[in-house]
């Protein structure tokens, strides 16, 4: 499983994979392993009902120009799901949910320009990045925005 999580970490695989096995290891096998991680949580802690989490650090943006200096923002988020009946949520269900969450999370960062994020605070993003997240959930899978950290730095003069 670690070498699993290495390969999809770093998207090198040691074999050409079709689509549909690559969105079996991203979605499926890492997915799967973090639910039973926090299930195996769960047992030991005795706190039962321990939710997966989901973390991730975006690409950073930056704006530079040798006339200039520089402006950077970066993103860390993480958020976690509950299945609310097991009996009704298929793998499918929450891997199109979950997928749909990390997918808007990157459109959202990808689409928005540097300079709309240097002019955000770190509530008004986190604000945005909860919409998402109620937007993604369901009756069949609910997601929680975690721990977030949005820094930002704007040397330009």
């Amino acid at each position: 499983m670690e070498r699993i999580s290495e390969d999809i970490s770093r998207n090198e695989y040691p074999v050409t994979l079709t689509e549909e096995e690559q969105a079996f290891l991203e979605q499926t096998v890492f997915f799967s392993g973090k639910e039973n991680a926090a299930d195996i949580q769960s047992n030991y802690t005795k706190l039962y009902d321990r939710a997966p989490i989901f973390q991730e650090t975006l690409p950073v943006k930056n704006l530079d120009s040798e006339d200039q200096g520089m402006a950077v923002c970066e993103l860390y988020y993480e958020f976690s799901w509950r299945i609310p009946d097991r009996k009704t949520c298929t793998v499918g269900e929450r891997n199109r949910i979950i997928g749909n969450m990390i997918r808007e999370v990157r459109n959202f960062w990808e689409k928005t320009d540097t300079e709309e994020l240097l002019q955000m605070t770190e509530e008004e993003l986190c604000a945005r990045l909860a919409t998402i997240a109620d937007q993604s959930s369901s009756e069949l899978l609910i997601i929680t925005l975690g721990d977030t950290a949005f820094e930002k730095m704007d040397e330009r003069e």
